[in-house]
């Protein structure tokens, strides 16, 4: 039984003695005024541990709505580190894309300069050759789209980041 119980038991025991007792005597009247004095003492007690319920509640429903905001604030930074691995993971991918492309950039410049070498070694023997001249320009002129690309990428990527900032996302 909870402490409110009992003192709610007491206090109908108590007034069931009052209430059965249409007589008293001396002995009956000392026991109805000492009653009847348990039953004040309840009654302070029954108001004493109904405050301390209200106060406990108060503090419980304070507790509750502390609770609910702190889920709030939870939920709010649930999205942000879901939006921040999401950019993590796309600039990854650029990084990755990037360094592609700058290997690749490396190969034609690989190339440029084998065929840049056979030209001159060519050049000093006096023999002009056609056909290198031409691979040396082909290996130029798909650098250049290659080098083309990779900007026009890297621009795409930048409005591509600017765009929700400027729309104010």
């Amino acid at each position: 039984m909870t402490e409110f119980s009992k003192l709610e038991a007491r206090l109908d025991a108590a007034l069931g003695v009052l209430a059965a007792g249409g007589k008293t005597s001396k002995g009956d009247a000392a026991n109805l005024a000492a009653l009847e004095g348990q039953v004040a003492d309840l009654k302070k007690e029954t108001a004493t541990g109904a405050a301390q319920v209200k106060s406990v509640t108060e503090q419980l429903e304070t507790a509750r709505g502390k609770i609910a905001r702190l889920k709030e604030v939870v939920g709010e930074q649930k999205d942000s580190v879901l939006s921040c691995n999401n950019e993590a993971a796309n600039l990854k991918e650029s990084q990755a894309d990037a360094i592609a492309q700058r290997d690749k950039a490396r190969e034609y410049t690989l190339q440029l300069k084998e065929a840049n070498f056979e030209l001159r070694r060519k050049n000093e023997e006096m023999v002009g050759d056609p056909e290198l001249i031409n691979s040396n320009l082909e290996r130029e002129i798909a650098q250049l789209k290659e080098q083309h690309d990779i900007d026009l990428e890297e621009v795409n990527n930048i409005l591509a980041r600017l765009t929700p900032l400027v729309e104010g996302n």
